[in-house]
């Protein structure tokens, strides 16, 4: 609303957002979609050299693109990760180790052999633990690894873990680079090892035992407590000064897409100057004239693969880009890190590497790197096209007529031109419609944080005209966030804040001063003269929602909510015997367990007499596959012996698959 009371004028304004408003662009029948990044947003946990030496000759590798030099061909690789499913096909207990095919082994009792491609004859590692049964044995492995003979520290050096092998298809392999990226992200407590073999110039090279150098598990012939040998790519515990820190690839970022097409592809780097918007070059120094996407190494190649930039991304399939999951490779292994100071050096700034560098994003955790805003200032922004595709997604939560479709300007008609389905949360776009070519813009409001999370906006301005001349104005303004539950998040703290300023202008003219100049011996003018006055001043009020109290509480880790899906059924795999206790002693310092220091089977005379298991379906009572012995009321309507059937404990719930029988676990004590 805008007032006016006499020669003060009043303007205020309300504002509540409850939903987004988005829009999507169809060209020649595909989805164009536009993509804003920021350079702390690298694709984290799923990209992993398989050794030092593949990172360490990755940006030599690259540098004459689109050819790739390298002699190296990865021919065979197996993936091992923490298995926190159910699954029986493909596990094993593994011993992981850091050094492993490494030329510079971190641990200070390892030597290298003076190797220069990883192999297992890389240092003395293997070669000391190949033929030694107590590393091998489950039971023996860590307490022998930790001791004298090999002095290596569990979680730092080595981590023993129970792994699954993933599948070909839950990976993508890169040979001649010597990389991996999997379809899914890896969880912070993970650990992911693999064993692989290549070939350089037609030799052989092998890091790590491939499952079929093993025995199966198989408990009748003992193989179960062999370990499998690996190198770690991935540990527990993801310290920045170990170095598998540098395995893991920081300079991919994932656009979100899938089948991403080089029509109308764009990418453009941006620093965000501050107070002076964004630009494609460094607002300072000897780069200002070279763009940022040619300062990265993004634009090396013309449209024909040519040697001579041309201001576009080097659209270099699974090389610059992986078009089928949307990721982007830099050429480079630390684009806003040492390449850039590199960079900033040859151009002879090195004046400007402490203002431009963002190192910390990678000598330091994701989330450390981000207490540093004033380097997070580059932007990957563009667009891409999706392959041709007449479904659409939206999204749930688009309320009906929400949603509006046009062509080339025209607007469309629901249920002839295209089809919304807001329950399933797509619009189906009409054949005749696609085949015309034209452009479609499709515009649609996005309520599903409605009544989740709702911001509200205020707004007030007075200001007071004595006369043409002058005036004086005050501002008021509000930005609230209201959440959606109580228990808040660190960095998800929803914001109150507060502006209040004022402000002053004069401008009068001033005909005396023009007088006094003028009687200047030495100086003479009839210009007229202004006395002119502008002043402002503001301050901004933070603070946060009283929903979650005075102090604005907010947690660090929700541990409450917090989920370790651990399945009680899978006994075979999950339950294990546990450990005698070793030392424990009473008040007169005599062990309570001394049979603990002993091997044998005594260690375990003493232990509780617990069972557990998972009852068989032949229990179940009038079962075809029930012995007849067992048909007897008086053992198959035992509640400690019996099967059960899903309704017999969740009265009434409707069973579509081919059993109704329930999984139970039972324990014998």
């Amino acid at each position: 609303t805008e007032l006016q009371f006499g020669k003060v004028n009043i303007k205020a304004a309300l504002s509540q957002q409850r939903s987004n408003r988005q829009t999507k662009i169809i060209e020649n029948g595909a989805e164009t979609q536009k993509f804003e990044l920021t350079s702390d947003q690298y694709d984290q946990n799923r990209h992993f050299f398989l050794s030092q030496y593949f990172r360490n000759q990755f940006e030599t590798a690259l540098k004459n693109l689109p050819l790739i030099n390298s002699q190296i061909q990865v021919t065979n690789v197996e993936v091992w990760v923490s298995n926190r499913s159910v699954a029986t096909q493909s596990i094993r207990d593994v011993i992981a180790f850091q050094d492993i095919g490494e030329s510079q082994p971190f641990s200070p009792f390892i030597h290298s052999n003076g190797s220069i491609y990883p192999d297992n004859d890389a240092n003395d590692l293997y070669g000391r633990i190949k033929t030694n049964e107590s590393v091998r044995n489950v039971a023996t492995s860590s307490n022998t690894i930790q001791g004298g003979a090999f002095n290596l520290v569990a979680f730092k050096d080595f981590e023993r873990a129970y792994c699954r092998k993933l599948s070909s298809t839950e990976y993508t392999l890169n040979p001649q680079l010597g990389y991996i990226s999997l379809n899914t992200s890896l969880q912070p407590n993970d650990v992911l090892a693999v064993a692989f073999q290549y070939t350089v110039n037609g030799k052989l090279y092998q890091v790590g035992d491939l499952s079929r150098d093993l025995v199966s598990p198989d408990s009748a012939s003992g193989a179960a407590t062999r370990l499998l040998y690996l190198k770690t790519l991935k540990g527990t515990n993801m310290n920045p000064t170990y170095p598998m820190w540098d395995l893991m690839m920081k300079n991919v970022y994932s656009l979100g897409a899938y089948q991403v097409s080089n029509n109308n592809f764009r990418l453009d780097i941006f620093y965000n100057d501050p107070g002076g918007g964004q630009k494609r070059y460094l607002p300072k120094g000897n780069l200002q004239n070279e763009s940022l996407i040619r300062v990265m190494n993004l634009d090396r190649l013309n449209i024909n693969n040519e040697p001579y930039p041309d201001g576009i991304f080097d659209f270099v399939p699974n090389i610059t880009i992986q078009p089928t999951n949307g990721k982007i490779i830099f050429p480079v292994l630390e684009p806003f890190g040492s390449h850039l100071k590199q960079k900033l050096i040859d151009a002879g700034n090195s004046d400007l590497v402490n203002t431009y560098t963002y190192q910390q994003l990678y000598d330091s955790t994701q989330f450390i790197a981000l207490n540093y805003p004033e380097f997070n200032r580059f932007v990957i922004k563009g667009n891409y096209q999706s392959a041709n595709n007449k479904r659409i997604n939206i999204g749930f939560g688009v309320p009906r007529g929400g949603i509006k479709v046009t062509m080339n300007g025209q607007i469309l008609t629901e249920g002839s031109d295209y089809i919304a389905e807001y329950g399933a949360g797509y619009i189906e776009i009409q054949d005749h419609i696609l085949a015309s070519g034209g452009k479609i813009q499709i515009d649609y409001e996005n309520n599903a944080t409605f009544g989740l999370q709702t911001k509200n906006f205020t707004g007030l301005r007075t200001e007071y005209r004595a006369n043409s001349n002058f005036k004086i104005g005050a501002t008021y303004e509000n930005l609230s966030e209201r959440p959606f539950n109580n228990k808040i998040n660190f960095g998800e703290d929803p914001i109150n804040n507060t502006i209040i300023g004022g402000d002053i202008k004069l401008n009068e003219s001033a005909p005396f001063i023009t007088r006094l100049l003028d009687k200047l011996p030495f100086y003479s003018t009839n210009e007229s003269s202004n006395i002119s006055l502008y002043g402002e001043v503001a301050h901004l009020i933070p603070g946060h929602y009283s929903s979650i109290g005075s102090d604005g509480t907010i947690y660090l880790d929700d541990f409450d909510g917090t989920i370790v899906n651990y399945n009680l059924g899978a006994t075979s795999n999950v339950w294990k015997l546990a450990s005698t206790p070793k030392g424990a002693t009473n008040a007169n310092g005599t062990p309570l367990f001394p049979e603990a220091s002993l091997s044998s089977l005594e260690n375990g005379f003493n232990r509780a007499k617990l069972s557990w298991y998972n009852i068989s379906s032949a229990m179940r009572y009038s079962s075809s596959a029930t012995p007849s012995y067992l048909l007897d009321d008086a053992i198959a309507k035992n509640l400690y012996m019996r099967s059960y059937n899903i309704n017999d404990v969740y009265v009434g719930r409707y069973q579509s698959g081919p059993t109704s029988l329930l999984t139970t676990f039972d324990i014998a004590f």
